[in-house]
């Protein structure tokens, strides 16, 4: 993720000979990079060429800098497949959009006008005095991550989808009621690869961090995300999941 807080440097040309993609031999160790949206506004005003003003051409010269991306819009609203194909379509081959699960699948509130109008007729709800979505049945909150995953099969065709992550809310504490929950959208994602960002301290605080760990490996995790500044006094980058096969370190400003 960028910020306003900083001025993004332009470099003259892209990197040439650099990009792991591009070597075959490179399979022990590989380190990609990216950012959080290729969309941001810091990003858009000042390291974008004036030239690169659409959405399909700022994805376009962003895929010859980077050979990954996490996709945020996503958390906002369930993607559809033309979209999720036309990404597909204009990155190169092997890039990766690691993609943000929907709000509800991570217990976030949400509005029904959030939902694809199909959801919203078939299945009933509950709204609080808000009008947020509350208590999600079981069968509303399978068909929103069915519908997620749906969308996003062109980019699991094409080879370029990478983990799906789960973006927990800071007042999801840690506990065995929590942990059953991850179990189970794990469950539903399956078989993509899944990171968890965990945003309150009690994941990491005293004998409670081992917990997780053991469960991602009972469950065949092959991702497990960084933490969250909230948790980052508690944690160090050694302690996030890196012992994995596949692992996420998704780095947030303070």
């Amino acid at each position: 993720m960028m910020h306003n807080d900083f001025e993004l440097q332009q470099p003259d040309s892209p990197p040439q000979n650099t990009s792991l993609r591009d070597d075959p031999t490179a399979t022990q160790r590989r380190i990609r990079v990216g950012t959080c949206s290729w969309t941001d506004r810091t990003m858009v005003a000042a390291w974008y060429p004036r030239d690169v003003r659409s959405a399909a051409d700022r994805l376009r010269y962003y895929a010859t800098w980077f050979d990954t991306v996490e996709v945020d819009s996503t958390f906002y609203g369930l993607p559809s497949r033309r979209i999720a194909h036309l990404w597909a379509e204009r990155t190169p081959p092997g890039f990766l959009f690691h993609v943000k699960a929907f709000a509800m699948m991570t217990r976030h509130p949400v509005r029904p006008e959030q939902l694809p109008r199909q959801l919203r007729e078939a299945l009933p709800y509950e709204e609080d005095s808000s009008g947020r979505i509350i208590h999600p049945t079981h069968e509303l909150r399978k068909a929103v991550f069915d519908w997620f995953l749906e969308a996003l099969s062109p980019l699991g065709q094409a080879g370029k989808l990478g983990a799906v992550l789960l973006q927990f809310p800071p007042y999801m504490t840690a506990s065995p009621r929590a942990r059953d929950y991850i179990r189970y959208a794990v469950q539903l994602l399956k078989p993509h690869p899944v990171a968890v960002e965990f945003r309150h301290a009690s994941w990491v605080n005293g004998d409670e961090f081992p917990k997780p760990l053991s469960c991602w490996r009972s469950w065949e995790l092959r991702m497990y995300a960084s933490m969250s500044p909230e948790c980052i006094p508690h944690s160090t980058a050694a302690d996030c999941g890196l012992h994995h096969s596949v692992s996420c370190v998704r780095a947030v400003p303070r």
